[in-house]
């Protein structure tokens, strides 16, 4: 397996040479599960686009990088898909973040929805914000993402719908995937019990288009990476 480390390394003042620290979880992950030594190469990214190549200086203990390389820094995309999603139960959630993630959406939001099966209060809110980040930071490693995506953990359906242009929403009885193609888009992804009358209600008056994934049903955790894996395959086509 490559290395990928994400390193927050807007705050340092990298040049070749330059040495940094890394935290016991990023120790465990390049010495236990990446298997590195001391002296073994490092490709890190700084989730803002910019990737460097470092060596590790590991010992029982700790951890360090040396810094040998810099890349020039990655161009952010030209257009934007934003996956909306109803909050689901559990280990639920953390699967749909993870493949709205590594299938490379740019920004993710969650909303409680009518039937959302999760309700958050907010001291829970802000110990999930954290599990989450650590999810989206495992999937970008894996997926070898430079760019970390938005994360909006406590968002709101009206606003959403409100401040986004081309914006679709999944349902069963939805068209084909009509997707203007070089724009931001908006994707909404709605509970496992379906979205609301009012909810729909809503969408169309707000003239949101329907769209479908195919003829069979989805679990709302699964579905972030087909509908990303489609968008993914009309955007290369038509470039």
């Amino acid at each position: 397996m490559p290395s990928h480390l994400y390193v927050a390394a807007s705050s340092l003042d990298l040049a070749i040479g330059t040495v940094v620290e890394l935290n016991r979880d990023q120790h465990h992950y390049l010495t236990r599960v990446l298997r590195l030594r001391s002296g073994d190469a490092c490709d890190c990214f700084d989730g803002e686009g910019l990737q460097f190549h470092a060596t590790l200086d590991s010992s029982n203990r700790a951890a360090a990088l040396t810094v040998i390389s810099i890349e020039p820094r990655e161009a952010p995309s030209a257009h934007r898909n934003h996956l909306a999603m109803a909050l689901l139960k559990g280990s639920a959630m953390d699967r749909a973040i993870q493949l709205a993630c590594e299938s490379g959406a740019h920004d993710i939001s969650l909303f409680a929805a009518q039937r959302s099966n999760a309700k958050l209060d907010r001291k829970r809110l802000v110990n999930k914000q954290t599990h989450w980040q650590k999810i989206i930071i495992g999937a970008c490693e894996q997926s070898g993402r430079t760019y970390l995506p938005n994360f909006e953990p406590d968002a709101s359906l009206e606003v959403l719908i409100a401040s986004e242009a081309n914006t679709y929403v999944l349902h069963m009885d939805g068209g084909p995937f009509n997707f203007q193609i070089g724009a931001d888009r908006l994707l909404l992804i709605g509970p496992e019990g379906g979205w609301s009358k009012a909810e729909l209600s809503l969408m169309e008056s707000a003239r949101v288009q329907r769209v479908s994934v195919g003829a069979t049903t989805l679990r709302a955790e699964s579905t972030p990476g087909a509908a990303m894996a489609i968008l993914n395959y009309l955007d290369r086509t038509e470039s």
